[in-house]
């Protein structure tokens, strides 16, 4: 396999353990989840005292909100740091061009296959599995990549959806996203991470001669 580039974000961090060794391991971002509605909810404050401690280390930090309002997710990016907002139900564009952080726009709820409104977004765009009762992400479900690969070869594209060790290389592979999203694969249980699997996952996409931590 050709060296290729991938960004790799690991979310809903919840320890400065599991934060520390993935920015270690090569995480290009760490997912903070300000969603009720999570089992892997970050309160504002751990998610402040987790990035402070990662102040020196090369790796964005991302909030991840449901239909919040402005003013709140704006508060909480000063508040904690964030350098994006990853946005997971039905935000418009003009309702990212009000927030402070560069977005990461999740599209399954939205129609991913309008064009015109994906356009209308100007940023970046996430494809996650399809929403399961009241959570949407982390379900361990598989998001539809052909899909997927057809919507990233326009756009700037993160794929999430049950990704691991097992099946990271075939979904990069496949789909050919900027980058990859994971949380429940490389977990214990939900918002507690399983060192060994992070490192697994780190060393297969080593082993395929992936350059992490990417600036594409």
């Amino acid at each position: 396999m050709h060296s290729s580039a991938v960004k790799v974000k690991i979310c809903g961090i919840t320890r400065v353990e599991d934060a520390t060794l993935a920015a270690e391991l090569g995480a290009w971002g760490l997912g903070f989840i300000f969603s009720d509605k999570s089992p892997r909810r970050c309160s504002v404050t751990t998610a402040r005292e987790i990035c402070r401690g990662l102040q020196h280390r090369d790796v964005e930090k991302v909030g991840v909100f449901f239909n919040e309002k402005v003013e709140d997710v704006n508060a909480i990016i000063e508040q904690v740091g964030l350098s994006y907002a990853q946005l997971h139900g039905t935000e418009t564009p003009e309702y990212c061009t009000q927030i402070n952080a560069k977005i990461l726009k999740a599209i399954q709820q939205l129609n991913p296959e309008d064009e015109n409104l994906l356009d209308a977004y100007r940023c970046w765009f996430l494809l996650d599995a399809p929403p399961v009762a009241d959570q949407h992400g982390g379900t361990g479900h598989t998001a539809n990549w052909a899909l997927g690969r057809n919507i990233a070869k326009k756009y700037p594209l993160f794929l999430a959806g049950n990704l691991g060790a097992d099946n990271i290389l075939r979904a990069l592979q496949e789909v050919r996203p900027l980058g990859a999203d994971l949380s429940s694969s490389v977990e214990e249980s939900p918002g507690i991470k399983d060192h060994e699997k992070l490192r697994q996952l780190f060393q297969v996409l080593q082993d395929a001669k992936y350059v992490l931590r990417s600036t594409r």
